[in-house]
């Protein structure tokens, strides 16, 4: 993404911090950067005259002093293609800067090996467009350990060996492209433009055809050794079951053929409640988000997983979200990657 391979690393932190609080004053901005007043402003001038960042109408931050004008990121200064790749298909999404969606599309392809799956993406960066613009870059998500230098390792549900896939996807579309786990994907884009938003510590637990976590601490990820955290499917619960077998798809249906559904809704809440709880006593956050597509649990279902989540630490309501989502969102997360790659580089 050409306009941020020309920023220096302390006008990212400026354009990071507005994309992340934005709108947001520039006496708040500072604060936030650690900036002067004088320094901020010789930083902004450029990049608002580039059209990154634009200005907003003067707010009145107290009764006395001047107005302040608000920064935010021009959000359509580029788009970013999100992939999110799963065995048999592509889901897609062309988001602007801020996260927003603005084209999503499914492709049935066949990815068994990762030579077809950056055939698939040259022809998405091509085809999927938005008012006849293509991406100014492309970030790829799936199941899988992903290094800090793009190399994908376990990629067991696509069948594929260790490949640096980063590398063969900017080499044949010629856009810098971001890869990431699905999980730690999924987390950044709930951090920066979801209801992690606002929070320097955030948790995700998702649960699906399997069960992950994403780790946001200090406003870092934590992506552990080859980028394996996350992977707390062996953890056990309080009654030696493993969180796997109790809380992924394949296992909450097998049981729904043979027990009540009221009784296996409740178990599953009070052990997602337990798994939360378990990373939740480690480390310490401000927020919380129980998601994947499996995460239905229904609002009634709420203090079930606080009271599981308990039996580790204290959860309060207001810290606690619960949500399935889509595969448009999981997309997003590729995506909230891409521009995560480009601001911090």
């Amino acid at each position: 993404m050409d306009i941020a391979e020309r920023l220096d690393p302390t006008t990212r932190r400026v354009v990071l911090a507005v994309l992340r609080h934005g709108p947001v004053p520039r006496v708040e901005l500072a604060r936030e950067t650690g900036l002067s007043s004088p320094s901020l402003t010789r930083l902004c001038k450029p990049l608002v005259t580039d059209g990154l960042l634009v200005e907003g109408d003067p707010v009145a931050l107290n009764e006395t002093g001047r107005p302040s004008v608000p920064l935010d990121v021009q959000a359509d200064r580029a788009l970013v293609l999100g992939a999110k790749l799963v065995p048999g298909a592509m889901h897609l999404v062309l988001t602007d800067l801020k996260g927003e969606v603005l084209v999503s599309e499914r492709r049935d392809c066949e990815l068994e090996t990762p030579e077809a799956a950056v055939a698939a993406l040259v022809d998405a960066v091509e085809g999927v467009r938005h008012r006849g613009r293509r991406a100014d870059a492309i970030g790829v998500s799936l199941a899988a350990a992903v290094g800090e230098d793009r190399v994908v390792r376990s990629a067991d549900l696509l069948g594929w060996p260790d490949v640096a896939l980063g590398a063969l996807v900017s080499e044949a579309t010629g856009l810098s492209c971001a890869v990431e786990n699905d999980v730690n994907a999924f987390t950044v884009a709930e951090h920066w433009f979801g209801v992690g938003r606002g929070s320097r510590d955030f948790l995700v637990v998702t649960i699906g055809a399997g069960v992950g976590a994403g780790i946001i601490a200090r406003d870092e990820l934590v992506a552990g050794h080859c980028g394996a955290a996350g992977m707390v499917g062996w953890l056990v619960g309080t009654d030696g079951r493993r969180m796997a077998d109790v809380l992924q798809t394949s296992a909450v249906e097998a049981r729904l053929a043979d027990e009540v559904s009221g009784h296996v809704a409740a178990d599953v809440a009070r052990v997602v409640g337990e798994l939360v709880g378990q990373l939740g006593a480690v480390v310490a956050p401000e927020r919380v988000l129980v998601s994947g597509e499996g995460a239905d649990l229904g609002e009634d279902r709420v203090d079930e997983v606080r009271a599981g989540a308990r039996a580790f630490v204290p959860l309060e309501a207001s810290q606690l979200s619960i949500g399935a989502v889509g595969f448009d969102e999981w997309a997003r997360g590729a995506a909230a990657v891409a521009i995560r790659s480009a601001l911090l580089g």
